[in-house]
């Protein structure tokens, strides 16, 4: 097992949180490691805690602090991405926290299969990192594009893909303001990249106040919805996709009555046909058609 690892973290406003995703990083077994946070305009003191942090811990793992050159979270994946030396790519949040084998695990796994991405398990946390609220244990459900937009279940810290599947997949789509990582991780399905799921739970997703998981309107959630069934229409394989892409549009359709009651009615209007047809799709299909329920 060798190789660089590059680790992409994009940082806002993060100065209660940063200094524990830095240390979990620092606690990694695996050591050869590049850590590039790229700085998103932030106005607390994200910046002067990293500079800190990195004047005393850059003995093995190599971190560098960069400005992006735009704006958003995906731009600054972008900029990273461009930036980066390593084999492999692992991209990360600046208020979660990594298992001390959340490197190492997947990389022996994906050079013994020679894979082009592994996935992992993961748990939610809330205030304390024990204090553990919730399982996501992905690993479970079924290893295909369907089943994966359906269970929303393509979360960002999860992929550890090597620099040729990120060459192949491409940047991330700057447009795309929430949910960009399944609007980049089904690109993995799309090329048909070869990868694996371990069951380990490798690291620990925050929830809190100013977390993302907590502020997604549905209009956001159903573009990028829109911008992952445009890209799979461009390969041909839109029928792959389209009903479950109809079903997820028309959750977040149904979840918009209970934030913004013109919103609700916007929506509908403006994506009438795809809730009709996932109307059908879920009344009917889901009930009847076996191999459907199956993907899912």
């Amino acid at each position: 097992m060798e190789g660089l690892v590059s680790i992409i973290i994009p940082v806002h406003n993060r100065q209660d949180y940063i200094i524990e995703t830095l240390e979990s990083i620092q606690s990694q077994t695996y050591r050869k490691i590049e850590v590039l946070l790229v700085d998103d305009h932030s106005t607390d003191n994200s910046q002067i805690i990293i500079k800190e942090f990195i004047g005393k811990n850059s003995d093995e793992i190599h971190y560098r602090l960069l400005n992006s050159d735009g704006y958003g979270s995906n731009h600054a994946r972008n900029y990273g991405l461009r930036n980066c030396s390593g084999d492999y790519v692992q991209f990360f949040d600046d208020d979660d926290i990594m298992c001390s084998n959340y490197i190492s695990s997947r990389l022996e796994y994906l050079t013994k299969k020679q894979l082009d991405w592994v996935g992992c398990d993961f748990v939610h946390f809330q205030g304390n990192v024990n204090n553990i609220i919730c399982d996501r244990g992905i690993s479970a459900i079924p290893h295909n594009i369907v089943s994966h937009i359906y269970h929303l279940g393509l979360p960002t810290q999860c992929f550890l893909i090597t620099r040729k599947a990120a060459d192949i997949i491409g940047y991330w789509d700057e447009k795309v303001k929430r949910m960009q990582d399944m609007a980049y991780f089904h690109r993995l399905y799309l090329n048909n990249l070869k990868g694996e799921w371990l069951t380990e739970h490798l690291f620990k997703y925050r929830i809190h106040n100013n977390s993302i998981t907590n502020n997604q309107k549905a209009d956001t959630r159903i573009e990028a919805f829109k911008v992952i069934g445009k890209e799979w229409k461009e390969r041909g394989r839109y029928d792959e996709v389209k009903d479950v892409l109809a079903i997820c549009i028309c959750r977040f359709w149904c979840g918009s009555f209970h934030e913004d009651k013109t919103l609700f009615l916007k929506l509908f209007i403006e994506n009438y046909w795809t809730i009709i047809r996932a109307l059908y799709v879920k009344v009917v299909l889901l009930k009847t058609d076996k191999n459907l329920r199956n993907k899912i």
